[in-house]
């Protein structure tokens, strides 16, 4: 849902006497347009390659009171995160667990453009992201490349982006943290405030470099806060190269095109569900 961000002009008839004339009404001015707050603020090649994931695990069924009779109802088990384009033909990076045990997987790009089915290529439950495949017409102009990045330091400022709580937006938000400690798995901590929605989501550095994807924060019911969990991009590159080397991407792209219709309809039944 898009949210709208209302300017109002306060303005009321005022009497302006003309030399002896009787006065006149002079009109307010009108007032303007609600305006989009994305027209406020301007989104670059991070965001625009930052996108969400919606999963759909399975459907339970639930008894509600009806007028009548107590009645069955089917309530899907559904989830979303966020992801990141990471080459031009498709290729998402996400966290492991928004896509776990999934049995149909969406994906929107950002600014509200067409939903896309998902196939879930790869999925590393060590580390905790998985490697995904759309497919367009057209290569996406917007990605964040698996390229190595210099070693963080610790109280180097980074961001994450993503969809936290609210599904239905258009556009990424983004928060700010520092990097806080290298952990024993080889994990990244950060003293950041991330929440639910952001697993998945671009870890960068001050260069807009990804370096890593957001997969945990702290649990605020054990009195952990701005505490976060990235992993780094090294493992998920190798994944990405064994991906190609061995023909998955491939065989992924050809099963989304010959069952291009039937899973762009669960795909976009996903989205309106989520």
């Amino acid at each position: 849902m898009r949210l709208l961000l209302h300017a109002l002009l306060l303005g009321s008839a005022a009497l302006v006497p003309l030399h002896g004339a009787v006065a006149q009404d002079v009109p307010a001015p009108p007032t303007p347009e609600p305006t989009p707050a994305s027209a406020t603020v301007s989104y670059g090649r991070v965001d625009r390659a930052t996108v969400r994931v919606f999963a759909i695990r399975g459907v339970n069924a639930i008894e509600v009171q009806g007028r009548r009779a107590r009645r069955v109802v089917a309530v899907p088990e559904a989830g979303h995160g966020s992801g990141v384009l990471v080459d031009r033909r498709g290729v998402i990076a996400t966290a492991a667990h928004v896509v776990d045990g999934a049995r149909h997987v969406a994906v929107r790009l950002p600014g509200g453009r067409a939903v896309h089915p998902a196939i879930v290529v790869h999925q590393d439950e060590a580390h905790d992201f998985a490697l995904l495949l759309i497919r367009s017409d057209a290569p996406h102009p917007d990605v964040l490349p698996l390229d190595d990045p210099p070693p963080l330091r610790v109280r180097q400022t980074v961001d994450a982006i993503g969809y936290p709580l609210d599904a239905n937006r258009d556009e990424p938000q983004s928060t700010r943290g520092i990097v806080s400690a290298s952990m024993g798995s080889g994990a990244i901590q950060l003293g950041i405030s991330v929440n639910p929605g952001n697993s998945g989501g671009p870890l960068i550095d001050e260069q807009e470099r990804l370096v890593g994807l957001v997969v945990a924060r702290g649990d605020p019911g054990a009195g952990v806060q701005g505490i976060g969990v990235a992993v780094p991009v090294p493992p998920i590159r190798a994944a990405y190269e064994r991906m190609l080397r061995s023909g998955a991407m491939s065989r992924a792209w050809r099963t989304l095109g010959s069952e291009g219709d039937e899973r762009r309809a669960i795909a976009e039944a996903v989205d309106a569900i989520v």
